[in-house]
């Protein structure tokens, strides 16, 4: 039993410290140890639709890993599955198979209205490679595993090439490029007349474009964002102009970001402010 407990304890020490990583930096970044809404528009696309979502999930994984590394792997975990439950020693095979249930975490975030993303289906691939490789060591002769396992791999290289320039996840993460070098202008208007003023503007819609000023020599301390609490409740509040003098608003990804909104729902907001320019989706404002 003690031995157990101690490997059972070596174990979950890793996903406790990623779960209190993950909270750390929530409450750094945004103020809130967990964030449970807000950081997305919701899209109607599959927004409380089960199959939908399921197809979502199936889609993106084939997407990353191809179409018959995906069946191979479908079906693998059907027959052990099937084999599990029809006699108890084939339970064993279950453990491998608990992989495939990572699909739960991007299956609710589609059917909550999550934007549909394909990175979110990573961990289905992996649990595709290990499916895969089940399916040939249970080959019963070792020239059809053999033969299986070349046509997986023939299959994958053909099917999802590593060396792709067109591969889901690469064009997936240049989706924002062309918004990179339109945020250029904004760039260089900040920069032409910034005397180190404090800018707002959102982490949670705009930590990218932070990131792409840090290279302009703008430090995380110019920046009042979510993660700066009180002082960023009271800009949303009592508005930007008595708290910073530049203002960064994301006005297209999503539908618009928090001061976004604030500024289509509330005329006064940006009084005292000025939109001096805008580029890429964003809108900059300077205090009067």
């Amino acid at each position: 039993m003690n031995q157990a407990a101690g490997t059972l304890a070596r174990l979950a020490a890793w996903p406790a410290a990623a779960v209190v990583l993950f909270i750390g930096n929530g409450g750094i970044t945004t103020g809130h140890w967990l964030v449970t809404g807000g950081f997305y528009e919701i899209d109607p696309t599959y927004h409380g639709l089960v199959l939908k979502s399921l197809i979502a999930v199936w889609w993106g994984t084939h997407r990353l890993s191809g179409y018959v590394v995906e069946s191979v792997a479908l079906i693998t975990a059907t027959w052990l599955t099937a084999r599990a439950l029809a006699r108890r020693s084939g339970v064993g095979d279950l453990v491998p198979l608990s992989l495939f249930s990572a699909a739960a975490l991007p299956f609710y975030g589609f059917f909550e209205g999550h934007p549909f993303r394909v990175r979110y289906m990573v961990v289905m691939t992996a649990a595709c490679a290990l499916a895969c490789g089940l399916a040939v060591g249970l080959a019963r002769r070792m020239i059809l595993g053999a033969l299986l396992a070349g046509g997986l791999v023939a299959a994958a290289v053909i099917e999802s090439p590593p060396w792709s320039l067109r591969a889901a996840m690469i064009e997936e993460a240049q989706w924002d490029v062309p918004r990179t070098v339109e945020r250029r202008a904004v760039t260089d208007c900040l920069r032409g007349r910034y005397h180190n003023e404090k800018i707002l503007a959102s982490m949670g819609s705009l930590a990218h474009y932070m990131q792409e000023l840090s290279r302009e020599g703008f430090g995380i301390a110019d920046f009042i964002h979510e993660g700066n609490g009180a002082l960023w409740d009271l800009a949303l509040t009592t508005g930007p102009a008595e708290h910073a003098g530049w203002m960064l608003v994301e006005e297209q990804s999503e539908g618009g970001d928090v001061l976004a909104r604030r500024v289509h729902e509330d005329v006064a907001f940006t009084s005292g402010m000025d939109r001096v320019c805008s580029g890429g989706g964003v809108a900059l404002y300077r205090r009067r």
